[in-house]
């Protein structure tokens, strides 16, 4: 089931309504009350931790009921398995963000630049607890004429590449793909070391040389850690999200990453960033990715966002046939 399945054109089950509402990153004043009544509503709480499971929302749905005082009311073997859920994330989370702390260390002492990218940033930036964002992996973008070294440097820490350790050095390597595939021999992290956000053939991309230009400092594995910006992040999930061949936005946590952007406290330049997409040819995926936002969930979009999508007639058009798979 895509992320828009829950669109608005559809007669929505107790089961959907309950997840949408818990899906927001920040909780809204009604939205208590509304998931006091919906889950008293819920028959099938099978289909709640299936669909909340494969979208990565249990932990952020565990939190939101919690908070409106239904566990109780709720069939103890799901608030068991929903607490389950959310004890394995805070402890991946842990986990995951101590070993990118080795890593950056080590990767900073060799004098190699490196970013690191998408579930620990995204959960540390937009969610009142990174826990709540689950992630199974690392990403972390390093510099192309700095690939050889970088490998070399996590071979060192303990992470090897299953695809044979001349993988990423091939010249064609490098040509047709953006990142090769690492696992730490011992722990078994995976982590995926990019040189680029994407496929050459890719229409619309994110030049590296921008993303290095727009970073921020975040307090991320107990470090000061250099990332990209919000604005740059915002298009990369846009861009992630829509590249999913003719299944675009596949996991709703990815809309509920938009949402909070949209309901954060950094304050971002929305023209700025509706400018660079239109220079980068994702403006069209950008605005798709904060129009389920605003459907799924409520998203209160900035006025330059919400005009652009009602200017825009394919945003709708787009967002049909997502809607009816």
């Amino acid at each position: 089931m895509s992320a828009s399945r829950f669109h608005s054109t559809h007669a929505r089950s107790p089961e959907e309504q309950l997840i949408l509402t818990a899906a927001r990153t920040q909780a809204e004043g009604s939205t208590n009350a509304a998931l006091v009544e919906l889950s008293a509503a819920v028959t099938h709480w099978d289909r709640v931790l299936h669909h909340g499971y494969m979208h990565g929302l249990l932990p952020l749905l565990h939190a939101r009921l919690r908070e409106a005082g239904v566990l109780e009311s709720v069939p103890r073997q799901v608030v068991e398995a929903l607490s389950d859920t959310y004890t394995f994330s805070a402890a991946r989370t842990l986990q995951l963000s101590t070993e990118l702390g080795r890593i950056l260390d080590a990767l900073e002492e060799d004098s190699i630049a490196a970013l690191p990218i998408k579930g620990p940033v995204l959960g540390a930036l937009v969610y009142s607890d990174p826990s709540l964002r689950p992630f199974v992996d690392l990403d972390i973008i390093v510099p192309p004429n700095q690939v050889d070294q970088a490998i070399t440097t996590l071979a060192r820490l303990g992470f090897t590449e299953p695809n044979g350790p001349t993988h990423a050095r091939r010249k064609s390597t490098r040509l047709t793909e953006y990142a090769t595939h690492l696992v730490h021999e011992t722990r078994r992290t995976p982590l995926d070391l990019h040189w680029s956000l994407a496929r050459r053939y890719f229409s619309a991309r994110v030049p590296e040389e921008l993303l290095w230009e727009s970073t921020r400092r975040l307090d991320l594995a107990s470090r000061s850690t250099v990332v990209p910006n919000p604005a740059m992040l915002i298009l990369l999930l846009s861009v992630h999200g829509s590249k999913h061949g003719p299944f675009p936005w596949p996991k709703l946590k990815w809309v509920v990453d938009l949402d909070g952007f949209v309901r954060s406290r950094d304050l971002l330049d929305w023209e700025d960033l509706l400018r660079i997409s239109v220079e980068l040819g994702c403006r069209r995926m950008l605005l798709l990715g904060f129009a389920l936002a605003e459907e799924l969930l409520r998203s209160p979009l900035p006025e330059v966002l919400h005009a652009a999508i009602e200017r825009d007639r394919s945003i709708r058009a787009l967002t049909s046939p997502i809607a009816s798979r």
